[in-house]
Parts: structure tokens; sequence; C-alpha cells
């Protein structure tokens, strides 16, 4: 038994998959930004005090244990000097289980 079906996640189903590529999204996006902050030498204690919070949030941020608003990605971003540029794709773009995909290869 796979964990999918363990969790009830059907993978066969397009509106599954969509939720979780963006939830899939998300995390990239904090995994991208960590490195950034790792590639440019900037501590955690240094992103916190930019944000104003304790750096034990920045830690949490950092390890996905939050469910971030749009301000407080921005407040990070800002505080590591990064830039996001967001992106909308219609999802039969992204979806390698999608029939359209499937015909593309």
């Amino acid at each position: 038994m796979s964990i999918e079906s363990i969790l009830g996640i059907d993978n066969s189903d397009p509106e599954s998959r969509h939720a979780d590529y963006l939830v899939e999204a998300d995390l990239r996006l904090m995994r991208d930004l960590v490195t950034f902050r790792k590639g440019r030498n900037v501590s955690q204690a240094t992103v916190a005090e930019h944000m104003g919070i304790d750096p034990s949030g920045v830690s949490k941020i950092e390890a996905g244990h939050r469910d971030l608003l749009q301000s407080t990605i921005q407040r990070y971003a800002l505080a590591v000097g990064a830039v996001i540029d967001h992106k909308i794709l219609a999802f039969e773009e992204v979806d390698s289980g999608s029939a359209q995909s499937e015909h593309a290869n």
C-alpha cells in the first residue's frame, strides 16, 4: 500500500494533483529562499532582526512549520535581499499526469 493511498490521495484525480502541486510550489519557494539566504551568507539572526521576530521564528519559517502570510514571505525576501517574481500558469501546462502533457511527449 502506497503512502498516497494511506493518506487518501488520488493521483489519478486532476484536482488532487493540482492541490499537491500548489503545496509543493510553496515548499519550493521557501527552499529557494533559504538557499538564497545561505548563498548570501545572511544569518537567521540577521533575518530575524530585519523581520522584527525572534530567531526561533525564522527557524520555524524555514522548516515549514507555519502557513505563511504573503506579507511574511515578502518580509523574509526583503531581509535576505531577494525578489520574488510570481508566475501564473494553467495547471494543465505543468501537470505531468494530464492527457495534454502525455500527447506532448
